[in-house]
């Protein structure tokens, strides 16, 4: 009795067994047709099934090729008995996470078959040209595609395609996929011309970034429904075509090679214009038929001239203009939704506007052009975060902002700012402030409000006295080219030793410097002054030491100007300028000169102030 249960039971764990675990039986299969049931089988065979990442201990609801319910295995949905969706991922966590899937893609037989998601795997080979009628999304990005890429003839209900971040190499025209809307193809190696994809009345996304492509933008004038034109990084060139499709909202085209001047859009819907980094040139467009731009990006290309108001476009947000050839006066612009305001690397001058009328401003730069004049204090612009100025020819002191309580960041270094530097005691969020090579004089202040401060440069003025307490990470730059500033105690002055081991020979006594004239030079001494910046002009000029009346004077041999005339200039009497390095025979200094005096066309200098650098 007792062998007969034993058998029994040794039966039922058997039959028990190859239920579980007995492979898939199409010809068994009720819930879709055999032929589809042979084709998941197929996918799973060819794409190393056994070792997909969700085998890892989920056996109870990870049962491909182990069960006869080929609708419940994980990522097949099906409807009216047939496989209608595929989808190569499972939820894990709280993320959806890629199946694995390795291996060449079969050509499927799912005829019902809506959409397919194999996206994210490392899936290789060519793409098959499927016989798919019912597809409306295909999404194979991420993975290790290669070779051309089919005219997918047989997919004429197919409304997205997405290929992104693969192997592929060249673009078919898609004249068969009438009802195309999305066509993602970024991030491969596509070359050759952009087709004009005049067969897809209906397309809406347009993506081919980061690719080989080269040649001309078509016109895409039969793309009535395009919202979006994405080219960036590629070797397009030429013109722009202006483009006339209504319904547009984005044109990217950035990192290309595209020439010539930009239109002047007539597009009621676009909302970003990025263009920057080619090689356009001419005046910037008013671009008073864009009246919802957003965005408006023209960095690093050749334009000139001056900048518009932009007064048409209410909604814009950011402007984007640096590195561009750009001259005249900065607009004060009406724009109340600006946050970003990027000129920086151009030729503009005159006086910084108070941009009262842009009060959502949240970073402003304008460095490195020809500006003058003072620093407004910016009563107006409550949101600001950062501001930076350097590398201009702004003179007088600087404002304590005290409108400004958002302002993180300060940059006016490289300028020729004077007078004490604030307590900036409305500023409690200021993380950063660069002040270095200016005429900046009096004691450092010793900012103990700042909770956040992290950054201070300040070499290249004329401070003096003691420095503050400042933690050691404060000591970002040296305090070099200052006037005679001592440490606060020992180990400061220990730490400036380590870290800056020239910092004292080269922080002098500007008062006795002062008072220190010329009188060891060779009379025929020659200076090279380069890359001075006056009076909107940028200037390189060499001067000869020519002492008199104990006063070490210089006169202006000769000098070249960054423009088409040669004229002297207009100096003012009082004109000043501080040159943060300077070379004097052997010697490398920084140096104060000033105007002494006009003699029959001669320019003569004074030097009234060096040190060591």
């Amino acid at each position: 009795m007792l062998k007969l249960y034993r058998n029994i039971i040794i039966g039922l764990l058997l039959e028990s067994f190859t239920t579980a675990y007995a492979a898939t039986d199409c010809n068994q299969v009720t819930e879709i047709p055999v032929s589809e049931c042979q084709s998941l089988l197929e996918l799973y065979n060819n794409t190393d099934g056994a070792n997909w990442r969700n085998n890892n201990g989920w056996n109870e609801i990870n049962t491909w090729n182990k069960t006869n319910t080929p609708c419940n295995w994980i990522g097949i949905y099906c409807e009216a008995g047939h496989v209608a969706y595929m989808s190569a991922s499972y939820w894990y966590g709280e993320d959806y996470l890629p199946l694995g899937l390795k291996g060449q893609l079969p050509n499927l037989n799912l005829p019902y078959l809506k959409m397919l998601n194999l996206g994210n795997n490392q899936l290789s080979g060519n793409l098959p040209d499927f016989n798919l009628p019912n597809l409306q999304i295909l999404k194979l990005y991420v993975n290790q595609f290669n070779g051309d890429i089919p005219n997918f003839s047989n997919l004429s209900n197919l409304q997205e395609l997405y290929l992104s971040k693969n192997q592929l190499g060249n673009i078919p025209n898609f004249s068969n996929l009438p009802k195309l809307q999305y066509l993602d193809l970024s991030d491969n190696q596509l070359s050759g011309n952009i087709p004009n994809f005049n067969k897809l009345p209906k397309l809406k996304t347009l993506e081919l970034s980061r690719n080989q492509l080269a040649g001309n933008i078509p016109d895409f004038s039969n793309l009535l429904s395009l919202d979006s034109i994405l080219l960036e990084h590629n070797q397009l060139s030429g013109n722009i075509p202006n483009f006339d499709l209504p319904k547009l909202r984005r044109i990217v085209i950035i990192y290309n090679q595209l020439n010539g001047s930009i239109p002047n859009f007539n597009l009621p819907s676009l909302q970003i214009l990025s263009l920057y980094s080619n090689q356009l040139s001419g005046d910037i467009p008013n671009f008073s038929n864009l009246p919802i731009l957003e965005e408006l990006e023209l960095s690093n290309n050749l334009l000139s001239n001056t900048i518009p108001n932009f007064s048409k476009l209410p909604s814009l947000k950011t402007i984007y203009l640096s590195n561009n050839q750009l001259s005249g006066n900065i607009p004060n612009f009406d724009l109340p939704n600006l946050e970003k305001l990027y000129l920086s690397g151009n030729k503009l001058n005159g006086n910084i506007p108070d941009f009262k009328n842009i009060p959502r401003l949240l970073f402003s730069n304008l460095s490195q052009n020809q500006l003058s004049g003072n620093i407004p204090n910016f009563t107006n612009l409550p949101k600001l975060f950062r501001i930076d100025l350097s590398h201009n020819q702004l003179v007088g002191t600087i404002p304590n902002f005290s409108n400004l309580p958002k302002l993180l960041a300060i940059e006016i270094s490289s300028n020729q700012l004077s007078g004490n530097i604030p307590q900036f005691n409305n500023l409690p969020r200021l993380e950063l402030l660069r002040l270095s090579q200016n005429q900046l004089s009096g004691i450092i202040p010793s900012f103990s409000s700042f909770s956040r401060l992290s950054s201070v440069e300040l070499h290249s003025n004329q401070l003096s006295g003691i420095i503050p307490n400042f933690p050691l990470w404060f000591f970002t730059s040296n305090f070099n080219n200052n006037c005679g500033l001592t440490p606060y105690d020992a180990a400061q002055e220990t730490y400036l030793n380590e870290k800056y081991p020239t910092w004292k020979t080269q922080n002098s006594d500007c008062s006795k410097a002062a008072i220190c004239p010329l009188v060891s030079v060779s009379p025929n001494l020659d200076i090279h002054l380069p890359h001075l910046n006056y009076n909107n002009m940028t200037l390189s000029a060499n001067l000869r030491y020519a002492p008199r009346d104990n006063k070490a004077l210089f006169e202006v041999v000769n000098y070249s100007v960054n423009s088409d005339s040669c004229a002297s200039a207009n100096l003012s009497p009082d004109f000043k300028l501080h040159i943060p390095t300077a070379t004097f025979g052997d010697i490398k200094l920084w140096a104060d000169f000033q105007l002494h005096s006009i003699e029959n066309d001669k320019i003569i200098f004074e030097l009234v102030k060096y040190g060591n650098t």
